[in-house]
């Protein structure tokens, strides 16, 4: 079969116009779930969550509203759709948060209210089989109530913060993969004075998180670094304000994202340290952005974030402070036969390719959880290597032959054999 596809290809490639993949500025878009057809609301659907690795997830509810889910692709973005949590069917949880964790191995954390006695919340983590408990709140709990915004890594552990259930509600840091609960710290007994946000782990165990302290006089954000040992990424002083948002994002190296204000409220950046040098701005609404609502950095130290501009209808998703160089997609852009009429993003949106999950509401009543991907300058360069050769072939074959959606090379949302002449044809090309 090899043999015929190389010779058909030999012959398409000086007969056949050249191929195609759909590009908005610089990205193409793969559909990753679609409330018309895999029954979901759009309206209380979260912003999603993406992995290096393509797992997709996010929080909804079917389509009348009655029941509450959260819902995961495959790897590398494959359908179908995996069931993560269903309150139909794990009848103990009354809804789900908003927004979801999801690590390279598809593992998904949530947490999530509980309708059983004395119990109020949870959080869970599962990859498609039972909820797995990490840690409780109720009255009889070790928490009295829990962040509803949790992150999770590789190894599994879950972190958020809360508040411990003994007099006088002191708050803290914790880690959980399913066994005992670690304090990482208590206002009890620690130099933090508040700690409820929504903190954000890596692999190295590191956590970037919001928290108060007496010497502060106020929010700050810090870095976990393990021990007892606790790192300052930005605090009050110089142009900005105690106002910082409750969800940071940290990559790998420590680095640390988070949105912050000037000191009179009247501006919003976007804020970048790792505590070895004073944090910076590198994004603000100073220009044509009226607000930033959300905020996520990548190994690279690529930001990507979503924001509203001065008009006070357009929303976009951005890279940088460049409105027209550095969008990725805005409101009324078209998108998947419609047009798009409200657009968010969750600070795990992107992911180390540079790839981009959001969710969409279209002008034609769907919601779509999409992917932006860079668009790659040499589309024969399947693999992403800086080189088309005949790795690239194989490696699509592999991708074309199971089905899998980076196959969907002309991006029309289907694997078909329109998708394999379109890559035959830029392949014998060339870059």
């Amino acid at each position: 079969m090899l043999k015929s596809v190389l010779f058909a290809a030999a012959v398409l490639s000086g007969t056949l116009l050249s191929g195609h993949r759909a590009f908005a500025q610089g990205y193409t878009f793969t559909k990753v779930a679609d409330s018309g057809l895999d029954d979901f609301d759009p309206v209380s659907t979260g912003a999603p969550s993406l992995s290096d690795t393509g797992y997709v997830a996010f929080s909804t509810s079917s389509a009348g509203k009655s029941v509450s889910r959260v819902l995961r692709s495959g790897k590398e973005l494959a359908r179908p759709l995996v069931t993560i949590g269903d309150d139909s069917i794990n009848v103990e949880v009354g809804s789900f948060s908003d927004n979801v964790s999801v690590n390279n191995l598809g593992q998904v954390a949530v947490w999530a209210t509980i309708r059983l006695p004395r119990l109020d919340e949870r959080i869970l983590r599962s990859s498609g089989g039972p909820l797995d408990t990490i840690a409780e709140a109720g009255d009889d709990s070790e928490f009295s109530f829990m962040s509803v915004i949790v992150s999770m890594n590789d190894a599994g552990t879950v972190a958020w913060q809360g508040e411990i259930n003994l007099p006088n509600g002191p708050q803290g840091l914790f880690t959980g993969s399913g066994g005992p609960v670690t304090t990482i710290f208590s206002t009890a007994s620690s130099m933090f004075t508040s700690s409820f946000a929504g903190p954000a782990i890596n692999n190295a165990g590191q956590i970037a998180f919001r928290a108060s302290t007496a010497g502060n006089g106020g929010d700050a954000v810090f870095r976990y670094d393990g021990g007892s040992k606790f790192t300052t990424i930005v605090n009050a002083g110089g142009p900005f304000s105690h106002a910082f948002d409750d969800e940071p994002s940290i990559n790998s190296d420590g680095r640390v994202a988070v949105i912050g204000r000037s000191n009179d409220q009247s501006i919003t950046y976007v804020i970048v340290g790792d505590g070895a040098e004073p944090a910076v701005p590198v994004v603000d609404t100073t220009g044509e952005f009226e607000s930033i609502n959300t905020a996520g950095i990548n190994d690279s130290g690529q930001i990507a974030f979503s924001a509203s501009l001065d008009d006070f209808t357009t929303q976009g998703i951005f890279t940088g402070p460049d409105v027209i160089k550095d969008r990725v997609i805005s409101t009324g852009d078209a998108l998947d036969g419609s047009t798009v009429s409200f657009l968010s993003m969750y600070r795990e949106g992107l992911n180390n390719a540079g790839q981009i999950a959001f969710f969409a509401q279209l002008d034609d009543g769907r919601g779509v959880i999409m992917v932006a991907s860079p668009a790659n300058s040499c589309p024969a360069d399947f693999n992403g290597d800086g080189t088309a050769n005949s790795q690239d072939f194989f490696d699509y074959l592999a991708a074309f032959f199971k089905g899998t959606l980076a196959a969907d090379f002309n991006s029309d949302t289907f694997v078909n054999s329109q998708d394999l002449f379109d890559f035959l044809v830029v392949f014998f090309v060339g870059c």
